[in-house]
């Protein structure tokens, strides 16, 4: 039956056929067992159609012997492609979260950790207990997310009475409240609000004013920090984000290749800060497990504006020594002088005694513009280069965080 609803759902025919097949699909399933239906799942990466009806149709916590099967299901679905694979796994996490079990949980905080491209969905089903360990990663999660999931998880956070102690989650939710503007702005007011126990603007202001009000507030209260506002295209770039963006979500952009992207890594100078798999330099970030880290899209963002989000262990210093400034990642060395790394790949070492004083600076030591020596093909297959997974013994020294 598996194999025959898996097959007939590939059948053109009229509107309500693929849902009418949906519906008995799910109505079969339903009758079967408990123990029947764990028997389904444990092959369900042969029938991901009709495994995710089976799905549907679970009790809310169907048991930690069930819930195990569906863990596993997700494990071997790894390395998987296609859209109804896509689906099942999306189903997966909605059911795990659902059930609100210990083991499930933890394995969801897991997965949003170390496979970056799916904390949309777990973030979402994180939302159904948005309390306790869920908390702190759906309040990461507003980082990245748009759209419903932000609307989703905003909504799910207003009801949970707890408040961040860092800049960061504050600075995170008012930018997306500028993206989100009179699409969910509201929400974010809300959150805010609920976070702060105060309404810097009048009850009728309209959501650019509120956010205007926050950005404001966020300014006075964190003064040291990078500024609340949204990054701004550069007139001098080739391609703007959102064509880039667009370019790599493509079938094109989604194909490079690693082996190509390598050599990309090394002649654009990526090597001279940064170390991928035990080659480069290390002045900058190890970008060796960056794909169990960040997403494409945050990637991306970090190449085009480099200055929207930077780490204090590499933000850049001005450094004056002999009357002259080298601007650049500054490193210590053992006789107590610096190496500066400065934005055009040239490093340049300085004398303790040469130095007369060191400032920070909010800027990053990349450069911007550095998609724009690159081909769309290219930067396709720096894509590919990046994403790969790092070396076994690279990656235990690369452990992902929630930042």
């Amino acid at each position: 039956m598996l194999r025959y609803l898996e097959q007939v759902r590939g059948i053109e025919g009229g509107h309500s056929l693929a849902g009418y097949i949906e519906f008995f699909a799910r109505d079969f399933f339903a009758n079967l067992t408990l123990e029947e239906r764990k028997s389904l799942i444990a092959t369900g990466e042969n029938y991901p159609t009709s495994t995710l009806s089976v799905l549907a149709k679970l009790p809310e916590n169907p048991g930690p012997e069930v819930l195990k099967e569906i863990r596993d299901l997700d494990k071997r679905l790894d390395g998987k492609t296609g859209e109804p694979t896509a689906r099942l796994r999306v189903g997966i996490v909605a059911v795990l979260g659902r059930s609100n079990e210990k083991e499930s949980l933890a394995y969801l905080r897991n997965l949003y950790v170390h496979q970056p491209e799916r904390r949309a969905p777990v973030a979402m089903s994180l939302t159904q207990h948005p309390d306790g360990d869920a908390w702190p990663v759906l309040v990461d999660s507003l980082r990245t997310v748009d759209g419903d999931p932000a609307r989703e998880i905003l909504g799910a956070l207003v009801g949970v009475n707890r408040q961040p102690d860092k800049s960061e989650p504050y600075r995170n939710v008012i930018l997306l409240g500028l993206r989100l503007q009179a699409n969910g702005g509201e929400l974010v007011a809300r959150l805010l609000e609920k976070w702060i126990g105060e309404k810097p603007y009048p009850a009728d202001a309209p959501i650019a004013e509120q956010m205007a009000a926050w950005q404001k507030w966020y300014a006075t209260t964190f003064p040291n920090e990078r500024p609340a506002e949204l990054p701004k295209e550069s007139t001098q770039n080739k391609w703007s984000y959102d064509e880039l963006l667009s370019f790599l979500e493509s079938k094109e952009g989604m194909t490079g290749s690693p082996s190509r992207g390598a050599q990309v890594f090394h002649d654009g100078q990526c090597m001279n800060c940064h170390r991928f798999n035990g080659k480069g330099e290390r002045i900058g970030p190890d970008l060796s497990a960056v794909s169990q880290r960040f997403t494409r899209k945050e990637i991306l963002e970090s190449i085009v504006y480099p200055n929207q989000v930077v780490s204090d262990q590499y933000a850049s210093k001005i450094v004056i020594a002999n009357g002259k400034t080298y601007t650049g990642i500054a490193a210590k060395n053992p006789d107590g002088g610096m190496t500066v790394l400065q934005s055009d790949g040239q490093k340049v070492e300085l004398a303790a005694a040469d130095i007369e004083d060191v400032q920070s600076s909010k800027l990053s030591a990349m450069p911007e513009g550095l998609a724009n020596r690159l081909t769309l093909e290219q930067i396709a297959d720096l894509f590919a280069y990046l994403m790969k997974s790092p070396e076994p013994n690279v990656a235990a020294r690369n452990p992902a965080k929630v930042r």
